[in-house]
């Protein structure tokens, strides 16, 4: 395949990277909550970013990303921010944010997964989570990587992979994910 600017440079994926993807609030972050708090009750070792949605008065505001290995939360985007602040479509995001999301992703060792919830614009334009994903890729855990349906096809395009995805409309995509995961090894039992 030739490679041109849209494609990736460096480390090929494993065949341990998923996408998982639907329509916007269809309930892919609450999901993930639940599967995640599943894994570890069966002693898996998780690590990643949730973007959690944040409101006022019933009205989003932006989002707080949840680190999955130490259970903090912390502002990640936002509608309202400086102008220096990264920003993709009508979000901002903090500085400070950025870095949590990048050091919550970074902990990928030791972990049997990893979860990026999740890859939009900004890591299109190769910003954001960018250089974190790269990494990541190169790492032997089974990763999980969250898309809105409108940005999957641009991702695959990005990444040049025949990724597995997994729609969330998919009735039986809990069962999917569980057998992906199969049992935790032998030493955390």
């Amino acid at each position: 395949m030739k490679e041109d600017s849209k494609t990736i440079k460096g480390p090929q994926p494993t065949a341990n990277l998923w996408l998982l993807t639907g329509p916007i609030h269809s309930g892919k972050t609450t999901y993930l909550l639940k599967m995640h708090e599943f894994l570890m009750k069966k002693g898996f070792v998780c690590g990643g970013l949730l973007s959690l949605a944040c409101f006022i008065n019933e009205r989003r505001i932006g989002y707080n990303g949840l680190d999955l290995r130490t259970g903090k939360t912390f502002p990640l985007a936002r509608t309202k921010g400086l102008a220096s602040w990264q920003k993709a479509g009508r979000f901002y995001f903090d500085p400070e944010g950025l870095v949590k999301a990048k050091t919550a992703v970074r902990s990928f060792f030791p972990a049997d997964l990893t979860v990026v919830d999740e890859i939009g614009h900004l890591e299109l334009r190769r910003c954001g989570l960018w250089n974190e994903l790269l990494s990541l890729l190169k790492q032997p855990q089974i990763k999980w990587f969250v898309v809105r349906e409108s940005l999957t096809d641009s991702f695959l395009e990005r990444f040049g992979r025949e990724t597995p995805v997994l729609r969330f409309s998919d009735a039986e995509l809990l069962s999917k994910l569980e057998s992906l995961m199969g049992d935790p090894p032998l030493s955390r039992r």
